[in-house]
């Protein structure tokens, strides 16, 4: 049960970090969901995820560190949608990356102790979101500064990330619901 709480912290944890649903009004641009609140389920998913990610404790105090600095900087956006603090956002990009791709890892031994269908995608998937994260924010400050061409390629990985963000939370509550039918 407790395996079964913690996967769905996971999935919505991923869906919420790597979907951003943006809003305009007045020109200023709002996270509707805000990536805070998808660390913080991250956070709560670790207790749960035992005895996977016992030698890792460092990636549930990695996910509150997350958690209050998105929230710190959706907060500043709030107040002041032209303040920028770009080299806070490409840190948290980095930081993010390298946690995806360690949490993937425990997520693909629970898939294969469980004989989950879903250990292929998960492998896959461990690789290719770091990998579009960074594509995202690398080619979205470099078209900042160089050239539209590099806002085009990020708007293209983008796309991109949008699609494999969806194909993480599809995995994700699959392998939730066939390791939930494996434990009655």
């Amino acid at each position: 049960m407790k395996l079964k709480n913690g996967l769905t912290f996971v999935a919505y944890g991923f869906l919420f970090t790597l979907l951003n649903l943006n809003l305009t009004v007045n020109g200023h641009t709002v996270n509707v969901i805000p990536n805070c609140l998808g660390w913080l389920l991250l956070f709560l998913a670790h207790d749960n995820l035992k005895p996977y990610g016992d030698d890792k404790g460092y990636l549930k105090w990695t996910a509150l560190g997350l958690t209050v600095v998105t929230a710190v900087i959706w907060i500043i956006g709030l107040m002041d949608p032209d303040f920028s603090i770009s080299w806070l956002s490409i840190l948290v990009s980095i930081v993010q990356a390298v946690y995806m791709f360690m949490l993937m890892g425990i997520l693909g031994d629970i898939a294969a102790d469980n004989q989950s269908s879903q250990q292929n995608a998960l492998s896959t998937l461990r690789y290719l979101n770091p990998i579009l994260l960074a594509g995202v924010t690398l080619f979205g400050y470099m078209s900042m500064f160089l050239s539209e061409y590099f806002a085009l390629i990020a708007a293209a990985v983008g796309i991109v990330a949008l699609a494999a963000a969806v194909w993480t939370a599809v995995t994700l509550f699959r392998l939730r619901k066939e390791v939930s039918v494996r434990s009655r």
